[in-house]
């Protein structure tokens, strides 16, 4: 089966259907070009896909969610690109640390703009910065369960 030629790039704008209603914005900050996307998920909800995309509301106090995952929902459509973020710039959205635990030990994993693996070591609590990820690959339908659940809103009280 001949691979789909990608619909998104580095600085797309994309949105995210929730599993109850709206959708959430994304961000693609890096892409492997093998699958695997970068990208960080913006709040508030919003409510129809023609809603603007601002891009003073895209700033670091509104992700929702940051990390890698799987390029299917782009690819297939179901997470429209709608976009661009104008003046996109890496230096301006840097790659965090990925970090995952294993067996009761820290690990700290560096990754290159491609997305590949430049470092990867034990490290402790206070070595952490404060800006890391989960070292793993998100599938679509997870990302788009996790981020329902970021928003859902509370039970009302009668």
């Amino acid at each position: 089966m001949k691979k789909q030629k990608s619909s998104y790039y580095e600085g797309s704008l994309f949105l995210v259907p929730l599993r109850d209603h709206g959708f959430v914005r994304g961000l693609v900050c890096r892409a492997d070009g093998k699958g695997v996307v970068f990208g960080h998920f913006f709040g508030p909800r919003i409510d129809t896909t023609v809603a603007p995309l601002l891009d003073e509301d895209l700033c670091p106090s509104n992700i929702l969610l940051s990390g890698c995952f799987g390029e299917l929902g782009l690819t297939k459509g179901d997470w429209p690109v709608v976009g661009e973020l104008s003046g996109f710039d890496r230096q301006h959205w840097p790659l965090p640390l990925f970090v995952r635990e294993v067996a009761g030990q820290i690990y700290a994993r560096e990754l290159s703009d491609s997305l590949e693996i430049l470092s990867d070591r034990r490290v402790s609590l206070e070595e952490l910065p404060v800006s890391t990820c989960r070292d793993s690959v998100m599938g679509y339908g997870f990302v788009e369960i996790r981020l329902t659940k970021l928003l859902a809103e509370p039970p009302t009280s009668k």
